[in-house]
């Protein structure tokens, strides 16, 4: 079959040759032309530190109040949400005019969903609503905008 060791070593690299271009994808490249190539690079490295530039979450709608004060604490500026965690400060503006006064006040209860509340999307304590203007207690339901000033 094969009679000498040059012989052997053609019949291989063929092989190989053979076995390799099987594996290899084909390509509209043609041998001899030159093709530009670009490189894109990413200048911008994340640091792990770095502060990203957060739009604040608004949001509005209408705003109660309730009267009772929360399990046993005479926490002032108070309110109850049905999204926001424990915890998260919140400003709250007036939508109908400037006889409101914006209040910061504290999540520290979950409004429940239920259907009286309905368009509800903050429950202030009496003393917040107050605080805005003694008004608000008369008037029952405000529209408001709301605007997280701190995650917890």
């Amino acid at each position: 079959m094969l009679k000498t060791k040059t012989q052997f070593r053609v019949f291989v690299c063929t092989a190989i040759i053979l076995i390799v271009s099987l594996f290899i994808p084909k390509s509209n490249v043609t041998f001899g032309k030159t093709t530009e190539v670009t490189i894109t690079r990413v200048d911008e490295k994340i640091q792990p530190n770095a502060q990203k530039e957060v739009q604040p979450q608004t949001e509005t709608g209408k705003a109660k109040y309730y009267s009772g004060a929360p399990k046993g604490k005479r926490l002032t500026l108070t309110a109850a949400h049905k999204t926001l965690s424990k915890g998260t400060i919140v400003k709250v503006e007036s939508l109908e005019g400037d006889k409101f006064k914006p209040i910061e006040v504290e999540i520290t209860d979950r409004l429940p969903d239920i259907p009286i509340n309905k368009g509800t999307i903050i429950d202030l304590s009496k003393e917040a609503a107050i605080a805005m203007n003694p008004n608000f207690i008369r008037k029952g339901v405000l529209k408001v905008k709301l605007t997280v000033i701190e995650k917890s």
